[in-house]
């Protein structure tokens, strides 16, 4: 959990600098066991992040098609990352830092 609290603002600077979107907040929810969901929920709080129990039925009035036999939990913060975008991203600043970028080669060593 805290990786990705630190590397939230880390990614937006990646964002900036390069001009790609590369990291879209949709928020995720999460259901299943109620240890499990907990234990989310406490490492997103005690990292000072947001979530929210939620029940069977309001997770079906809130995405419909989405069934949870349990209590799920909703945080907001979490996303997806465009990996192809993501990955180009980090080759723009390589190279301006001097890295060759070569694509089908071997690495053989150090």
């Amino acid at each position: 959990m805290a990786l990705a609290v630190r590397a939230l603002p880390l990614w937006r600077r990646l964002e900036e600098e390069t001009g790609r979107r590369l990291l879209e907040l949709t928020g995720a929810v999460d259901h299943g066991p109620a240890e499990a969901t907990r234990a989310l929920h406490d490492a997103l709080a005690a990292a000072g992040r947001p979530s929210e129990f939620l029940t069977p039925a309001q997770v079906a009035e809130r995405w419909p098609g989405l069934r949870a036999d349990t209590s799920a939990l909703f945080h907001p913060e979490a996303g997806r990352l465009h990996a192809d975008d993501a990955v180009t991203a980090f080759q723009q600043p390589a190279r301006r830092h001097g890295a060759r970028i070569r694509h089908g080669v071997k690495v053989t060593g150090s």
